[in-house]
């Protein structure tokens, strides 16, 4: 009842929160628990219910308490009631992703910094915990967390080291402190976290890393840690070159080639080499995706690529990662995007639409390939246009025309149009009729295109009716 409620979200609020609040008294937990997460979807809109939310959490156990609170965090993070609710959720285990914790519960920091302070809070440790994730806004912890480190050589005084490591990496005596944690098989990842954070000054850690790749560590922040190391990496770099085509290693070893980025530039040529001989090239792809400052000399590599018909494809597929570093090979693409070969036609597609100060030459080239026949790619050009949707309107008599073509056509140009917004709205006719489709999909497509087009906020897409 509760999730056939939410099809009236955004239309009919108050009937949603009515039906919801009447699951939350269910004697059936998986009925409550599914209205709860149901409100925790609807965010702040939610916060009528929130009384029922508290009383909910109040006779529940642990785990439920945990979970109600990660969904009062999302409707009402700064209520003082919501935030002791939160504070005593973290007894058993923290239910927050870090990113949340940075973003919308900033104003948790006095409270976690108090339970820090006192000696005999039940969540001391985790409280030490949470406050590293807000990085350098929860600054006004340093001192009570660096008295926690200096006063306790358990768990709580760990965690507080860990965390001063993200927001205060200056901190003297974290590394010696780490550096010995680190031999502790129990707190090694969290430890990680803060030789990660703390970048080139976990140098130290570089011979132990080094010892455990040649012992065949699988451990992803092994490979995290050296990344961060800066030109201090150096020395380590032949043995990830030695271990890249490592199935159980690669992607990490990729991310830290990547994280390295300048300071692994030797080892381009020879990973372009690799990509030549299709060796490995998944993971190739990871580290040169995140070689930001030395893209120049890959994409430079890439457009001599694009002169050889056996590696043309590739290059293309490879260049439209690096987005407007990009620039060299518009000219290639510009050239490829017109060919008659289907599959060049979408890896320029997919790569020039990274290029927005082109936008002016692009967008016609795109428009024409919406007339294709071929629908695959129809459907690609449909999606660089979206990309490129502040510039599409030229596009638009394209866009008409393939919204009377078949489903597949239909829904990816109900996609381009649902971007556009209240540019597209020559299409509104022809959306309003597709709003009354047979299809579900294609109905609520294009209804929210029809909201985007009419400039209205658009509908959380896990609430759809």
């Amino acid at each position: 009842s509760a999730a056939i409620a939410l099809g009236h979200e955004g239309e009919n609020l108050e009937v949603t929160l009515k039906v919801l609040r009447e699951a939350l008294k269910s004697d059936e937990a998986s009925v409550s628990q599914l209205a709860i997460q149901y409100l925790g979807q609807i965010g702040e809109p939610a916060s009528p219910v929130l009384p029922e939310i508290m009383k909910l959490a109040e006779s529940s156990k642990d785990w439920q308490q945990a979970q109600i609170a990660h969904v009062l965090f999302k409707i009402a993070p700064t209520k003082p009631e919501v935030q002791e609710a939160i504070i005593q959720s973290v007894k058993s285990s923290i239910p927050f992703e870090p990113s949340e914790l940075s973003e919308h519960g900033e104003s948790l920091i006095p409270r976690l910094t108090k339970a820090v302070q006192e000696e005999n809070d039940p969540i001391r440790s985790q409280a030490a915990e949470m406050l590293g994730s807000f990085e350098a806004k929860a600054s006004s912890a340093v001192p009570a967390l660096q008295a926690l480190m200096a006063s306790d050589k358990g768990d709580a005084g760990l965690a507080a080291t860990i965390s001063l490591a993200r927001i205060a990496p200056d901190t003297p005596d974290l590394m010696p402190r780490l550096a010995a944690a680190y031999d502790n098989p129990k707190s090694k990842y969290k430890v990680a976290e803060g030789l990660i954070a703390l970048g080139p000054r976990s140098v130290s850690m570089l011979p132990k890393l080094m010892e455990e790749i040649e012992g065949g560590s699988e451990q992803g922040y092994v490979y995290k840690i050296i990344g961060k190391l800066g030109p201090a990496a150096k020395p380590a770099i032949p043995l990830l070159m030695q271990n890249l085509s490592d199935p159980l290693r690669g992607y990490a070893i990729a991310e830290a080639l990547g994280n390295l980025d300048k300071d692994a530039a030797d080892v381009v040529p020879e990973l372009i080499a690799m990509w030549r001989r299709g060796e490995s090239t998944d993971v190739v792809f990871i580290a040169f995706t995140k070689m930001k400052q030395t893209a120049p000399t890959i994409v430079n590599l890439l457009v001599e690529d694009l002169k050889n018909e056996e590696t043309r494809l590739e290059a293309l597929d490879l260049l439209a990662s690096f987005g407007a570093s990009a620039e060299p090979a518009f000219p290639q693409l510009l050239e490829f995007a017109k060919s008659d070969n289907a599959e060049l036609r979408m890896e320029a597609f997919q790569a020039m639409c990274q290029l927005e100060s082109h936008a002016a030459e692009s967008v016609p080239v795109l428009a024409s390939a919406l007339k294709d026949e071929n629908r695959r790619v129809v459907i690609r050009a449909a999606q660089a246009l979206a990309r490129l949707s502040k510039h599409a309107g030229p596009a638009m008599p394209q866009i008409l025309a393939g919204l009377e073509r078949d489903l597949l056509v239909r829904n990816a140009l109900l996609s381009l149009v649902e971007e556009m917004g209240p540019a597209a709205v020559d299409a509104m006719p022809l959306l309003e009729k597709l709003s009354k489709s047979d299809d579900y999909f294609e109905r609520v497509s294009a209804r929210d295109a029809i909201k985007s087009v009419q400039g209205k906020k658009r509908r959380n897409r896990d609430l759809k009716d």
